[in-house]
């Protein structure tokens, strides 16, 4: 496994939370609740990373005659997925992008 890429997923979900966190306090929104709920998520974002794990490394001891990437199929939806998060709670920090080429390719432009 590359630790490159899990670093990178890793990176991006912090950076979601971080950048979440810094758009509350500016809407003047911050509750623990949704805070934790948040994490909730995140954590089982690294969950879903372990099983896939498991799987993969288990299907290739099996030697089942085909590969089951497992863990990059998940990653690349998780790294999309918090990439978009990330892009909305930027939006929030600085509304004048919502209007930017990707503030309204993702439907946050126009009000």
């Amino acid at each position: 496994m590359d630790i490159r890429i899990l670093l990178i997923t890793a990176l991006l979900i912090v950076l979601d939370v971080v950048f979440g966190f810094a758009g509350a306090v500016k809407c003047e929104d911050v509750k623990s609740g949704k805070l934790r709920e948040g994490l909730w998520h995140k954590t089982g974002y690294v969950g879903l990373i372990a099983v896939a794990y498991i799987l993969q490394e288990a299907a290739a001891y099996a030697d089942l005659g085909f590969e089951a990437p497992t863990v990059l199929a998940y990653r690349v939806c998780i790294v999309v997925t918090e990439l978009v998060s990330i892009v909305e709670n930027i939006c929030v920090l600085n509304p004048d992008l919502k209007d930017s080429p990707l503030g309204i390719f993702l439907g946050k432009g126009g009000g």
